[in-house]
This record gives C-alpha cells, structure tokens and sequence, in this order.
C-alpha cells in the first residue's frame, strides 16, 4: 500500500475500495491527459469520474447517517464543495480548456487524499460505534 492509499485508509473496507477505485480514475484522467490522449478518451475517463465520485459520496453519507456520525452535515458540506469543484472541472474540459484541465489533474489525487483527510472525514472509530 503506498502513502497515498494509506492516506485515503478509513478502516471501512467498503468506503476503502471505493476510494481505491477513485484514486484509479483521477490516476488514469492525469495520465490520459499527460499522454496527450484524444478529447473523447480524456472525457470518458472524467465522466466515469464524475460520476464515481457522486456515487461514492452518496454511499459515504448513507454510512454516516447510519452511524450517527456527529460531523456529518460538515462532511456532507465538503462534499457538496467537491461536487461543484469537479463538475466545474468537466464543464471547463469540454469547453477546451486543456491547459486547466492538466493543471488540475495534477491535483485531483491531492484532493482525493484531502477530503478523506479533512477534520470532519469519518475514520475507522466511526464504523466501530
């Protein structure tokens, strides 16, 4: 397991393997635009993406709920914050912005591991209540 993975490790095996499958995406969208990879595969990859980001957050606040974790409407806030951030970051690419585009994928995986790390994220005693 590398930092990054260890950096995303919420003791949850679920929510786990979820953030996995996000770091995958955000890893494959920096490298398809790094390669320089046609507009349509770009996209692709960024809208499964999307996507699985939306899912995943929705699956997290279900776990909370059912948790009663007390930092849930300050989570479900980040989340929503992260929301507009990649959607802004979709609408961006399919306008041409490129450029912005590789910025930014340089810092998803930052992103990823932020949230997952942010003060309001669940850790592995909110699973053990």
């Amino acid at each position: 397991m590398d930092s990054a993975e260890q950096a995303i490790d919420t003791g949850h095996d679920e929510m786990d393997g979820e953030h996995r499958v996000q770091m995958e995406l955000v890893n494959a969208f920096r490298d398809a635009v790094a390669e320089g990879r046609s507009k349509d595969e770009v996209e692709e990859i960024l809208v499964h993406l999307v996507d699985y980001t939306k899912i995943h957050f929705l699956s997290e606040q279900l776990l909370m709920r059912l948790h009663d974790y007390p930092r849930y409407r300050d989570h479900l806030h980040e989340h929503d914050m992260m929301v507009e951030q990649i959607d802004e970051l979709h609408q961006r690419f399919r306008a041409g912005d490129v450029d912005l585009s590789a910025e930014i994928a340089g810092s998803l995986a930052e992103w990823l591991v932020g949230q997952s790390v942010a003060p309001t994220a669940p850790s592995a005693s909110t699973w053990n209540r």
